[in-house]
């Protein structure tokens, strides 16, 4: 396990994992602001987990993925992406539509940028949202994290159109 919280943990992917998360990997309104298409089967969430969510998958790929789980079933509800950008560690998070709006992707998210510095994985941890994304811009400000800048025209999201769109970066603040 990576970090824990009282609701909620940290891990790499265990068996099944990728059947639930799918949920969150295929579902189009998730995807919407996200710079990938959604997944189109369950296997395609498993090739990402395997490859991935383990141990050794930020040293050989420079990204990596934990699970969020909650502590009382072990069920994954969404995922925690890291990704070496340097020396900084640069953070994203998603939640499985039915456990929005509950607090635990600001928990999720806190847990594991708090765990990032700590571990001394990294020293900055930081993360970006598209402008238009309201839920995202409020998460990043109750897991801690504090808006950088604004940026116009850095990344494209395949489900809204294929022009550059603008995002605002935010840094972890423990």
């Amino acid at each position: 396990m990576i970090g824990q919280s009282e609701r909620i943990s940290l891990k790499y992917a265990k068996p099944g994992d990728a059947e639930a998360l799918f949920n969150y990997t295929g579902d189009l309104s998730t995807s919407r602001y996200l710079a990938r298409k959604p997944h189109s089967n369950s296997e395609q969430t498993l090739t990402m987990l395997t490859q991935l969510s383990t141990p050794e998958s930020l040293e050989r790929h420079g990204k990596c993925v934990w699970v969020v789980c909650l502590n009382e079933t072990d069920s994954a509800i969404g995922i925690i992406t890291l990704v070496k950008d340097g020396p900084q560690m640069e953070i994203h998070f998603g939640i499985i539509l039915e456990f929005r709006g509950k607090g635990f992707a600001s928990e999720a998210l806190s847990l594991a940028a708090s765990y990032c510095c700590s571990s001394k994985i990294s020293n900055k941890v930081i993360s970006f949202t598209d402008k238009q994304n309201l839920a995202a811009q409020s998460v990043l400000a109750k897991s801690g994290f504090k808006y950088t800048e604004s940026k116009d025209a850095f990344y494209i999201a395949p489900q809204l159109s294929n022009d550059r769109r603008g995002v605002f970066n935010y840094v972890y603040s423990d």
